[in-house]
């Protein structure tokens, strides 16, 4: 008996002190406009083939480590905003060759805060 008890515990003691505990990070990073020259900002209108430069800070409590950026045609009026702004808005319609842009950006590793200044 003692020959197949000491490989279980021995088994069990690998098992549970093998294990990291890694924190959860349940805190989203905040995204703010509200800095100097931030942009684009609600109600702002990009036009198709104009460069922009995206400016804004990312803060989390924990680390950055990349963001996407997506940008697509606005034509049936939907919205991502949380402000409750209403912004004056051309007639709905259908779009004759939608378009969208999807880019990942990585940030600099051990970063809580980072200021965008990409030319998109």
């Amino acid at each position: 008996m003692y020959k197949t008890f000491l490989p279980c515990i021995i088994c069990l003691m690998i098992i549970l002190f093998s294990c990291s505990k890694e924190a959860v990070d349940d805190i989203k990073p905040q995204i703010d406009l509200t800095i100097p020259d931030a942009a684009p900002v609600n109600c702002d209108t990009l036009y198709f083939g104009e460069n922009f430069t995206m400016k804004l800070r990312m803060t989390d409590n924990v680390e950055l480590g990349s963001f996407s950026v997506e940008l697509h045609n606005n034509f049936d009026h939907h919205s991502h905003s949380t402000e409750v702004t209403q912004c004056t808005l051309s007639a709905k319609r259908d779009p004759d060759n939608p378009f969208r842009f999807i880019q990942d950006y990585k940030i600099p590793p051990g970063k809580k805060e980072h200021v965008t200044d990409s030319q998109i």
